[in-house]
């Protein structure tokens, strides 16, 4: 499956903005999945500096990941929780608890999709200007999960 177009959060200077996802529809499910599942929620951050998607601390106990929702198609990924989190997500299984996102109206993609190394067919769909990005942040074979959810300036 090729990604999206707008799937690395960039637009070439001739073209209209990309499209912005529901941001108060994210914080809505986050706080849903929170609460019917006994978890804690510390917080939930807009992109950092480059990012190009928000997160969200998600806990239970001792097992915590975070949620990275898309700055601009409606897709959450789960990560594993650690400081560079946002330099680079170590993409986990979606728990159980992230049909709340589907249910709201996101993408949430299969653990091997995001880990998926990108290829000529799965960069297809992005426009030449955009690939050239690709291969000019990650020179070596990125993931579509690395190229979707990333941090380059």
């Amino acid at each position: 499956m090729p990604l999206p177009r707008f799937a690395t959060g960039f637009r070439h200077r001739d073209e209209a903005g990309p499209p912005s996802i529901d941001v108060r529809g994210f914080r809505r499910a986050c706080h849903t999945a929170a609460r019917d599942n006994g978890l804690r929620l510390p917080g939930i951050s807009p992109p950092e500096r480059f990012a190009k998607y928000h997160t969200a601390r998600m806990a239970a106990y001792t097992d915590v990941c975070t949620v990275l929702c898309h700055t601009t198609l409606p897709w959450v990924a789960f990560a594993a929780t650690a400081p560079d989190v946002g330099q680079r997500p170590a993409f986990v299984q979606p728990p159980d608890w992230a049909g709340h996102f589907t249910r709201a109206g996101f993408t949430v993609p299969a653990l091997p999709f995001l880990t998926m190394p990108a290829t000529d067919a799965g960069l297809s769909a992005l426009p030449a200007w955009e690939r050239g990005l690709v291969e000019g942040w990650l020179p070596i074979t990125p993931s579509l999960g690395h190229i979707v959810f990333n941090s380059w300036p």
